[in-house]
């Protein structure tokens, strides 16, 4: 697989849930060469590995893409409920006392979305307002963001 100067994949990732130890024949075995990059789509949470291996992240929730950016904006500030809630479920090799938090809720059946944003059901920050569906408007530094309710890190 074609890596930049840095020996990072040039491509994108989507995360959500890795299985294991597949990672790295996961990894080569969905990679393609499409406009002179090759992308990188897995269904995965091991966001610090994508960290270290792509430029660009989108994070998808039911369908719908919630954030995208660098890996320092998505990991580093995180603005969307639903990347938050990944990056605190991850255990910490950096800090090996912080609990992982479970994201409440199920993700619904495809035929039971709920109108607008389909994280809403689960999300401790939905207003009225998330019945409309948001849209991926600029954020941060170099990222995108489809949220009607941002929030942080550092916020609870």
């Amino acid at each position: 697989m074609p890596t930049d100067a840095r020996g990072r994949l040039n491509g994108l990732f989507v995360g959500i849930f890795f299985i294991g130890g597949a990672v790295g024949s996961l990894l080569a075995g969905v990679a393609w060469s499409w406009g002179g990059w090759t992308w990188v789509c897995s269904i995965g949470a091991a966001l610090g590995l994508a960290a270290q291996l792509v430029d660009w992240i989108v994070v998808m929730y039911a369908g719908q893409v919630v954030e995208t950016g660098t890996p320092a904006t998505v990991l580093g500030d995180p603005r969307h409920p639903y990347t938050i809630g990944l990056i605190r479920a991850q255990l910490s090799l950096e800090e090996p006392g912080r609990p992982s938090t479970a994201i409440p809720g199920v993700v619904p059946a495809p035929s039971l979305y709920p109108e607008g944003c389909r994280f809403r059901s689960r999300c401790s920050r939905a207003l009225d307002r998330c019945i409309e569906r948001p849209t991926l408007a600029p954020a941060g530094a170099s990222g995108r963001l489809a949220c009607h309710n941002p929030g942080s890190l550092d916020a609870p």
